[in-house]
């Protein structure tokens, strides 16, 4: 699930929490901590890693560490009713691999077939689902008398609490869908359910549509339509011995980086912008990233380590009103090659129109930023972390090598 998009849901999962105050404290105090966790969680990502199916990052593990026991704890609360009775023994965590009980008067009668799910998180949903109905259906009967309560103001508690499990707490769990998983239905829902595949509007290495796409505007009653690229523009045809693809794929990596810059979602790794010079449009945006790209101020090898080449600090320099000879003595350089560098910047800024200067320097790849941000959010949370080292290296080689893997993992 999108970053942006899941920051939405939790955003109004709390606003409904904060609203409804008469949620169980132990349950509310279990969501918070959840929501918390998965905010962390998306620090420097783009996307949740946490899932309904995923094995390394279980949804389940987290409700089962952060809202088994509050769910248990208010269950045990209701001994003595039909509220209790029913939910007796069931978790939250274990909701989405076993059905509600079944013949009660009310929810859940009917059985379902659980073979026609394609994927793995429909059946999970369909379970969830069931939950929901059963939940809801309690909440609706729970003012009858034959549910054993006396106090007015207890039945209405309740029904507040199931109220807020099975319109938000349950409905929430199952939108946190794999990536590819929610792209397959979502492409499934907008085909029709006739097997069209997806394409892509504009070519992966560059600003020019797809092969798909330019048939599709001009010919979209074309039978050899399906037969043409999804994915790449005819320039980039890896079926193509002739075609660009090879040249450019060096540049996939640094492409899309400057493309998620200009979205708000990475820091740029060159000192200057290009921006378009006719009407901002996708394809106008995309043309700039590839120009500036492309440019050749550093290679595309040097874009992963964020190091700056002598062309862009020359440059930088420049700008500043310091000398050649001073710059040269600043870069520990010779002033020819501080001249020459400053040449072909020139060479390159005058092929495009409009030249924009990074505003703010860039940052120097520093993993241990990174991990500090991730402690005092750790902190805030009262909770703590621990780097352990044992034999072999040394424990400041060991905490290095940690602290750039959590880098690696945090950029991935």
């Amino acid at each position: 699930m999108r970053a942006a998009e899941l920051n939405e849901d939790l955003d109004d999962l709390e606003s409904v929490l904060a609203s409804a105050g008469a949620v169980d404290p132990g349950i509310a105090r279990g969501v918070k901590l959840f929501v918390a966790h998965l905010r962390t969680s998306m620090v420097g990502r783009r996307s949740c890693p946490y899932s309904i199916t995923s094995r390394r990052y279980s949804v389940w593990r987290l409700v089962g560490l952060y809202l088994d026991e509050p769910f248990t704890a208010f269950v045990d609360g209701q001994s003595g009713t039909t509220v209790g009775y029913v939910l007796k023994g069931y978790r939250l965590s274990e909701m989405h691999k076993v059905e509600p009980p079944r013949n009660l008067g009310f929810g859940c009668s009917n059985s379902v077939d659980y073979s026609a799910c394609r994927w793995t998180y429909e059946s999970q949903r369909l379970r969830l689902n069931q939950w929901r109905v059963l939940f809801k259906e309690i909440a609706r009967w729970i003012m009858w008398p034959a549910f054993g309560f006396d106090d007015d103001d207890r039945r209405r508690m309740l029904r507040d609490n199931l109220d807020f499990m099975h319109a938000e707490l349950l409905r929430f769990f199952g939108k946190l869908l794999p990536d590819r998983q929610s792209r397959s239905s979502l492409r499934s829902s907008l085909a029709g359910m006739q097997g069209t595949p997806r394409f892509r509007e504009f070519c992966e290495l560059c600003w020019r549509p797809t092969e798909y796409a330019s048939c599709q505007q001009a010919s979209p009653d074309d039978p050899a339509m399906d037969s043409k690229n999804k994915r790449f523009c005819s320039v980039h045809n890896p079926s193509d011995s002739e075609s660009r693809y090879r040249v450019d794929h060096r540049y996939k990596r640094a492409f899309r980086n400057e493309l998620e810059h200009q979205r708000g979602w990475a820091v740029s790794e060159y000192s200057v912008e290009f921006t378009p010079t006719g009407p901002t449009t996708t394809a106008a945006q995309r043309k700039a990233a590839y120009d500036l790209v492309h440019a050749r101020l550093h290679s595309p090898d040097a874009d992963r380590k964020r190091v700056r080449s002598l062309k862009e600090k020359a440059y930088e320099l420049h700008g500043q009103g310091l000398s050649q000879s001073e710059i040269a003595r600043q870069l520990g350089v010779s002033r020819q090659a501080v001249s020459k560098a400053l040449q072909k910047m020139r060479g390159i800024l005058s092929r495009r129109e409009v030249v924009k200067e990074r505003d703010a320097e860039l940052p120097e790849f520093d993993p241990g930023n990174i991990l500090v941000k991730l402690v005092a959010e750790l902190e805030k949370q009262g909770r703590t972390i621990a780097v352990s080292t044992s034999g072999g290296d040394s424990p400041a080689r060991q905490t290095r090598y940690v602290t750039e893997r959590r880098f690696r993992r945090l950029r991935s």
